[in-house]
């Protein structure tokens, strides 16, 4: 997405997320399935859900709609970050801003995107998952 300067990145990864199993085009990547990646799809929506209450009152000068964008992009840090946030590890916004660096392995253009972003991950991977399943389904 940085490389190539595209607004839409997300919704690119999300779409060749599931065009990946379906033409079995992983090169050395891990393969996986498509029930995988709808699996996937809905353990990312359930981390949003979780993140909610832990980080509530650690996150500052958001607004509903800011906060909601705020958790939809968190897991793109990584396991690491949601493990800390679900076990109450910050204590203060400047923790978690470094949290959310540290798990971008110090890529600030990430960190930017997961804190500042308007993303709809969980969206772009749920319109993904609909649209590759269906085409996988036998019309009658």
């Amino acid at each position: 997405m940085f490389g190539y300067k595209r607004t839409n990145g997300v919704e690119q990864a999300a779409r060749e997320f599931f065009r990946k199993p379906l033409a079995d085009d992983f090169g050395k990547a891990t393969n996986y399935s498509l029930e995988e990646a709808i699996r996937f799809a809905k353990t990312w929506d359930g981390w949003r859900q979780k993140l909610y209450q832990p980080l509530f009152d650690i996150v500052e000068d958001r607004g509903d709609d800011a906060y909601g964008d705020l958790l939809d992009a968190l897991p793109l840090a990584g396991p690491g970050l949601i493990s800390k946030a679900l076990a109450r590890e910050f204590g203060n916004q400047r923790q978690f801003d470094a949290g959310v660096l540290d798990g971008c392995g110090g890529n600030e253009q990430l960190a930017k995107l997961i804190l500042h972003g308007e993303n709809y991950v969980a969206m772009s991977l749920a319109d993904a998952a609909q649209e590759y399943f269906a085409a996988t389904q036998d019309v009658v």
